[in-house]
């Protein structure tokens, strides 16, 4: 096993992640869940617990685009993944409100589809 299928499989545990990623999109096995490194490793980011957040594949693809569309927007949803990962307790109602927010942002200029945090 790989150190980083270590990693998500201990975030997971942590942040008791079972039907939707960090950002709120439906883990599917066609939506596999990652590890992203939320200071990215081309700017020297390790792969680390204190340095990763949970997405899916989609997620992942959708933020990427994000930080390069939008890089205000992709800082203050990076600040968010700090905040939660910093706490080492499960995203809450008022966690995913806040992500929920800033995806509005994005999702009104582009189409995506993102199953909703009851």
């Amino acid at each position: 096993m790989t150190e980083e299928r270590k990693l998500i499989i201990e975030l997971i545990k942590i942040f008791e992640i079972t039907d939707v990623d960090f950002l709120g999109f439906s883990i599917t096995k066609d939506n596999p869940i990652q590890y992203h490194h939320i200071v990215f490793k081309e700017k020297g980011g390790k792969t680390t617990l204190d340095n990763g957040a949970l997405l899916t594949a989609k997620a992942h693809f959708i933020f990427h685009k994000i930080v390069r569309n939008n890089y205000i927007l992709s800082k203050k949803i990076t600040r968010e993944f700090k905040k939660l990962n910093e706490s080492k307790t499960p995203p809450d109602e008022k966690y995913f409100e806040t992500i929920n927010n800033y995806l509005l942002i994005y999702e009104e200029k582009n189409k995506i589809t993102r199953k909703r945090v009851k």
